[in-house]
């Protein structure tokens, strides 16, 4: 995905990338007995916002954060050169519904894009 972001940014100039955590059942911990202990979450979402002459476009994905669920290949990007990632599609909505959080909808969403907004993306 960071790949796909990054030739985005690339070829239209300025592209947006909100990340963070989806915690959906109470979560594991990293960390040394003397240490502050890290939560683990369960998903990963990713809202990618760019520019367009009819306003914002996005995309929106929810990812698993686990190696059992993920369709790795090999994880090295020069391998691995198409990764499909429209079965992690969402949309900001359910982003929200899932973690609490508002996102501007107004500064984000053009009256053209419906969300979810489904597309094949590769990471090349």
């Amino acid at each position: 995905m960071e790949n796909y972001i990054s030739g985005l940014s690339n070829q239209l100039g300025e592209v947006w990338m909100i990340a963070g955590p989806i915690f959906t059942e109470p979560a594991q911990t990293i960390g040394d007995a003397n240490e502050v202990p890290i939560a683990i979450p369960q998903q990963l979402f990713k809202v990618v916002v760019w520019e367009t002459d009819h306003g914002p476009e996005t995309l929106a994905f929810i990812y698993p954060n686990n190696f059992e669920d993920a369709e790795y290949l090999t994880g090295d990007c020069k391998k691995d050169k198409h990764y499909d990632h429209a079965k992690y599609f969402s949309s900001i909505t359910e982003i929200e519904d899932k973690t609490g959080l508002t996102f501007p909808h107004h500064l984000f969403i053009s009256a053209n894009t419906p969300q979810p907004m489904y597309s094949r993306v590769y990471v090349e």
